[in-house]
């Protein structure tokens, strides 16, 4: 196990996503009744997140986080000690080896490099389960009893670049999403906010970027030339889902591999 101070937390930091994800809750949430305030949330769903690493046939061994890397998705803990992600981020007779946060008073501080070992693995359903050592106390992660309603509001925990990443985005139905993000975000974790608690709603398997959207900023004359400024930014992401039913199902029915 190796471990290293974080090089940096790109996204929102996690107890903004809880007063996000509270406001939410209180304004657009379908559940009737009192709103919880952001300590009741099951806050440790931020720090679920796990980077995922295909490691090149090239390494021999040596220092594990400095070990050339194949692919990379994205996984998430279920416990201490399990980790969910898509088949093909691990695809192939290679070396996986997952990259989690180490927590500190509710803060993440660092990293550990640990080497993962596939327990089970569904081609079909595109979902392995990963085992490594434990490395904190974590309870069972909260699948969702009910699928995905169309414009529900979910967030999406991606670990690419790193961990914690957080993208804010709306239910296409049961199996696809709408957010913002970037490529490379299988296997990362969907999560919806219900009853004031979150729970893990799907799993990524593949994500389509739509064309970027360009906004006309200025135009106007520069010396003898007509010149045009456009504003050039990513557009959003369609994510196809892996439902929490059919993980359900791989899990309850998961053979170990030998």
């Amino acid at each position: 196990m190796v471990q290293h101070p974080h090089p940096r937390m790109k996204g929102i930091p996690g107890i903004a996503v809880f007063w996000l994800a509270w406001a939410i809750s209180a304004g657009c949430g379908s559940n009737p009744g009192p709103n919880p305030s952001p300590p009741e949330l099951n806050r440790d769903v931020v720090f679920r997140t796990a980077a995922v690493d295909r490691l090149s046939p090239d390494w021999a061994g040596g220092l594990i986080h400095q070990a050339p890397v194949e692919g990379s998705g994205s996984g998430v803990l279920l416990d201490p000690s399990r980790i969910l992600t898509a088949a093909h981020v691990v695809e192939g007779d290679r070396t996986i080896r997952v990259r989690v946060p180490i927590i500190s008073r509710g803060e993440p501080v660092g990293m550990n490099f640990l080497k993962a070992r596939v327990v089970s693995i569904s081609k079909s359903a595109d979902l392995a389960l990963l085992e490594i050592p434990p490395n904190r106390e974590l309870p069972q992660a909260p699948l969702a009893a009910d699928p995905l309603q169309e414009n529900e509001f979910v967030f999406v925990f991606d670990a690419s670049p790193v961990p914690h990443d957080v993208s804010l985005g709306r239910a296409l139905g049961p199996t696809q999403i709408n957010c913002s993000g970037q490529p490379g975000s299988s296997g990362s974790g969907v999560w919806v906010l219900r009853n004031g608690w979150f729970e893990l709603a799907g799993m990524v398997s593949s994500a389509l970027i739509q064309a970027p959207v360009v906004t006309n900023v200025w135009s106007g004359q520069f010396g003898t030339e007509r010149v045009q400024v456009h504003l050039v930014r990513p557009g959003p992401i369609l994510a196809n889902l892996i439902p929490a039913e059919r993980i359900r199902g791989f899990l309850e029915g998961a053979k170990e591999v030998k």
